[in-house]
């Protein structure tokens, strides 16, 4: 038998994020499984259901405990965190933790937590039965290792399941860390969480009716853009429109002044717009028509009348929108 002790908080985040990738297909149960690797430092704790793979490291808090693989069904595993969840949000406290005991058919997790450890007395337990070592999870690891190690590469022509992606999304929930992604070799993405998660997601080769199809989608969206930019562009140029014309007369009517050099200065306009804007509010009976021998207008309304006279401009506006 050996013994060693980890943080539950520790162990309940890598658990959390791997089990997403073991498998589920009652046809491959050696696929069906958790692995727990412990060497001297860490408790590797890794899944795979042959599209994704997923590695989590757990810190083991003591020494002297030999080096060994346990591999559990994924929801003997979870039980793991239905069991030990009451410090689920206490980090790394090192009041916290689990001593797990393992033996040639079972793994035993014994809360150790707080004065509980010092008096000797242990807490809640958990046993739960051991599986016979397989092959198939002993190469999540070497892949991984390889993805991680290779160098970077174009992603090519290739298609990724939405639904396998999703699984990574745990891993960022549970450290609260941004997933990075990265394409490495032929065909697999290199995911990585913070410092304690790596992952690796398959992508899938198009066929040739998959790339034909690809290229029928991307010219039917370049036929699409076109009028949904140009519509989009209209929409924020008539806003933007509407704005400064109810700021300009804001800016007239408070003043008692209608000149287009009034305009240009507090508006950051040129001429043009300035005129164009001085004739609408004419029209609009803001203003009077230009005075002969000066460019200045009469200003027709009050500040009292500002609050209707902005709230008319605007429904008007919008009126003669179709």
């Amino acid at each position: 038998m050996t013994s060693l002790t980890v943080g539950t908080a520790d162990l309940r985040q890598a658990l959390t994020a791997v089990l997403p990738h073991a498998g589920v297909d009652k046809d491959l149960p050696e696929y069906n499984r958790v692995r727990f690797t412990i060497d001297r430092e860490h408790v590797t704790v890794a899944a795979t259901d042959r599209i994704t793979m997923a590695l989590a490291i757990v810190s083991i808090w003591d020494s002297g405990h030999e080096e060994c693989v346990v591999e559990l069904l994924p929801h003997d595993a979870k039980k793991l965190l239905t069991v030990f969840n009451a410090s689920a949000s206490k980090g790394d406290d090192p009041e916290f933790r689990l001593r797990l005991d393992i033996t040639a058919d079972q793994l035993t997790a014994t809360d150790c937590s707080g004065m509980g450890a010092v008096l000797g007395v242990d807490g809640r337990a958990l046993r739960i039965p051991r599986l016979p070592t397989g092959d198939i999870l002993g190469t999540v690891a070497g892949t991984i290792a390889a993805a991680h190690e290779a160098q970077s590469a174009l992603l090519l022509n290739m298609d990724v399941s939405g639904e396998k992606l999703a699984r990574f999304k745990v891993a960022a929930t549970t450290y609260e860390k941004h997933v990075s992604v990265e394409a490495r070799g032929e065909h697999l993405l290199l995911i990585s969480c913070g410092e304690s998660f790596l992952g690796v997601l398959s992508a899938r080769r198009r066929s040739e009716d998959d790339t034909a199809q690809a290229a029928k989608q991307a010219q039917a969206w370049s036929e699409r853009l076109p009028d949904i930019l140009a519509a989009d562009r209209l929409d924020r140029g008539e806003a933007a429109d509407r704005e400064r014309y109810q700021r300009a007369i804001t800016l007239v009517v408070n003043a008692q002044i209608a000149s287009t050099g009034l305009l240009q200065r507090r508006l950051g306009i040129g001429y043009a717009k300035a005129r164009a804007l001085i004739e609408r509010m004419e029209e609009d009976g803001v203003v009077g028509p230009t005075k002969l021998g000066t460019s200045s207008r009469d200003v027709l309304v009050s500040a009292a009348d500002l609050p209707g006279l902005l709230g008319e401009s605007s429904d008007a506006e919008t009126e003669q929108q179709p």
